[in-house]
């Protein structure tokens, strides 16, 4: 038979139910809680992922540039090149030298044609002119060749700095996302 003490009260009963009900609402916190931990866990994995896709997509475009980029410093190359051959096998001094003894051969043709006749004179004028208008050309050739030269040397440099800026950004980069996009 039960005893006085076997039977629950009315207060403990009560008090059962309001430690469950604490237990309960402790529970939901908890619950509540750990639904925002995984929002915020989903959130962070789609931002990883996301700036996964950029990443790979700007590799992508660095390795595009890169071949354009290498493309260009082997037209600059080859133009320099032939540049240089132009500039080695053509000595300036003999040229310009060679133009101001000819200039005077003519000059000197002009001043003795003075005792011939007038056709004579005119043709040699004609040809003094050709003369210098050749020396004037060859000499603003050369000028062309040698700013060509310049310029394709400074456009060398700025290629190679931009290639070695990239190339140093490429570094940045994981292995797995150079592995993917291909680097």
């Amino acid at each position: 038979m039960a005893t006085k003490d076997d039977v629950p009260t009315l207060r403990s009963v009560v008090q059962r139910f309001e430690d469950s009900a604490e237990l309960l609402g402790r529970l939901d916190e908890s619950l509540a809680s750990l639904a925002i931990i995984r929002s915020q866990q989903l959130d962070g994995a789609q931002s990883l992922q996301s700036t996964s896709e950029q990443l790979a997509q700007y590799a992508s475009t660095l390795s595009s540039a890169n071949e354009l980029i290498r493309d260009s410093l082997e037209k600059v190359r080859a133009s320099l090149e032939a540049a240089g051959k132009f500039i080695e096998g053509t000595d300036m001094n003999a040229v310009q030298q060679a133009m101001e003894r000819t200039e005077t051969a003519v000059k000197a043709s002009v001043e003795s044609s003075e005792t011939r006749d007038e056709a004579t004179k005119a043709r040699v004028e004609a040809l003094s002119g050709t003369v210098n208008e050749m020396f004037v050309y060859l000499k603003s050739e050369l000028k062309a060749a040698a700013d060509a030269k310049t310029q394709a040397e400074t456009e060398k440099a700025r290629l190679q700095a931009e290639l070695d800026e990239i190339q140093r950004k490429i570094g940045y980069l994981t292995p797995r996302v150079r592995m993917k996009a291909g680097l």
